[in-house]
Order: structure tokens, then sequence, then C-alpha cells
């Protein structure tokens, strides 16, 4: 497998490696969020990504796109 995130196929396979022990992903998905973890998931990104585009377009325009919520009780 490629990268460094611990999915819960990746888990497993080193349960069964270590333990002998053979466990679904889904399974694993559920105990490990009853422990209190998440899923990882790698993070893809386009090599263009223009950083600091991305960072003046969260500060000028999200404010403006993101939606309001509305008020209790009206």
């Amino acid at each position: 497998m490629r990268g460094q995130a611990w999915t819960c196929q990746r888990v497993g396979e080193v349960l069964h490696r270590t333990f002998g022990v053979p466990s679904h992903p889904a399974h694993l998905s559920r105990l490990l969020h009853r422990l209190g973890e998440s899923v990882q998931r790698p993070i893809e990104r386009a090599t263009q990504r223009n950083a600091e585009a991305v960072r003046v377009w969260w500060e000028q325009r999200w404010p403006a796109v993101k939606k309001k919520r509305p008020l209790k009780g009206g």
C-alpha cells in the first residue's frame, strides 16, 4: 500500500501478521471508533495547487458564500 495513512485495511493486515487474527475492515472501523480513534484518509491535492490563492479565497470569498444559520425561534 502507498502512503502513511493507517486505514482499517492496513490495521487489519498488521493484526493478522502480528497475532494471526483475521478481521474485516468494517469491524475494525467500529472498534476503532469505540476506542475514540478516527479513520485516516490520505489527502490528495493537485500538484499545481496555489496555496496563496486558496488562502485568499478562504479569507475573502468564503464568508460571502457560506450559508448563514437561521436564528432560533424565527
